[in-house]
């Protein structure tokens, strides 16, 4: 079993298209996807944006790939 795949707060605000405030205020209110805490940073797992996604959007399928992260051998979100 591999470790989840973790994104940072700036990755996962260009994934959503939102600010990292706006991100930032979303995870303060409870309303935006679950983070997790890494020695003090903020982490996102791909499975915790999808089921976000979902919540978000009823009667929209979203796709969680075998390996998270992973699209035909490239992460899912873009890094940089």
């Amino acid at each position: 079993m591999q470790p989840p795949q973790l994104y940072t707060s700036k990755e996962i605000a260009q994934f959503l298209a939102v600010s990292e405030p706006a991100l930032a205020k979303w995870r303060e209110r409870g309303t935006g996807p679950r983070a997790i805490r890494v020695k003090g940073s903020i982490r996102y797992r791909a499975v915790d944006i999808v089921d976000w996604l979902r919540e978000q959007n009823p009667g929209i399928e979203f796709t969680v790939f075998a390996q998270p992260g992973e699209v035909h051998g490239k992460s899912e979100l873009a890094r940089e």
